[in-house]
């Protein structure tokens, strides 16, 4: 199921849209009783790549997702028992193989995480990440993390790492498995992400204070070169897509 899920993932990135219709137009146009119909995909494919391209269009899919929750508050007076943060990905560096978070979102909620530890927001701060990679094996994500955080000053006895999930919904049942008497989280991720992490998180029986740890779209309006085409364009659209498909799937396999 996790690699039927990745591969679907992979199915809905738009630039293969774009490259379906382009090869398509190419094969119907050697062929003259098709001519027409390659005109049609060659048109629908440079339309696909302007308006998927394009940062308002990105902006407009993935606003409702990051805007759900607003911004954590520290000064609220809450008490909680731990601060999970989940994984963005991991690397390998080319020279040495070893891996890395430095340049992936890990690294982003790592330090939210972190700055929440140091404030003394949880006593427990809980690294959450495996392997997600389904076609090659990688270090557990949670575990790079972890080496990162005890390398700037967060005590090992203060940390907890889950290394053997493979998505968000396992992610929220080993950690629902590591900690089986906690209720009040912290709950460190994207912000496009939280709607549908948080929503595992409660189906687990987790009371979730969401934390908005970065942002894609940006406030204010947009320029002239916002409607050029560019791979920022294409990033938060496929993002967008990433979250409705993974939200649509998780309710109709009843994850929340």
């Amino acid at each position: 199921m996790f690699v039927f899920y990745k591969f679907l993932q992979i199915l809905l990135r738009p630039e293969l849209w774009i490259l379906a219709c382009f090869i398509g137009s190419c094969v119907a146009f050697c062929s003259i009783r098709r001519s027409i119909f390659g005109r049609w995909l060659l048109f629908i494919g440079i339309f696909l790549f302007y308006i998927l391209g394009i940062r308002p269009t990105g902006e407009a899919l993935l606003s409702p997702l990051e805007l759900r929750y607003a911004p954590f508050r520290e000064d609220e007076g809450h008490s909680y028992e731990a601060v999970v943060v989940l994984s963005g990905g991991i690397k390998g560096q080319p020279q040495t193989r070893v891996a890395t978070i430095l340049g992936t979102k890990s690294l982003d909620h790592l330090v939210c995480g972190m700055r929440l530890a140091r404030k003394g927001t949880a006593p427990v701060l809980v690294l959450s990440g495996g392997t997600a990679d389904p076609f090659g094996p990688t270090a557990a994500e949670a575990d790079t993390m972890r080496e990162l955080a005890v390398e700037f000053g967060i005590q090992t006895s203060a940390i907890m790492t889950e290394s053997k999930s493979h998505n968000t919904a396992t992610q929220a049942e080993e950690v629902r498995r590591m900690l089986p008497n906690t209720r009040r989280i912290v709950l460190v991720t994207d912000a496009s992400h939280l709607p549908r992490s948080t929503g595992v998180f409660k189906k687990q029986g987790f009371e979730v204070a969401p934390y908005p740890c970065t942002y894609l779209t940006s406030p204010g309006g947009w320029g002239p070169l916002d409607f050029l085409p560019s791979s920022d364009g294409f990033v938060l659209v496929s993002a967008a897509i990433h979250e409705y498909v993974g939200i649509a799937v998780y309710k109709l396999m009843g994850y929340f």
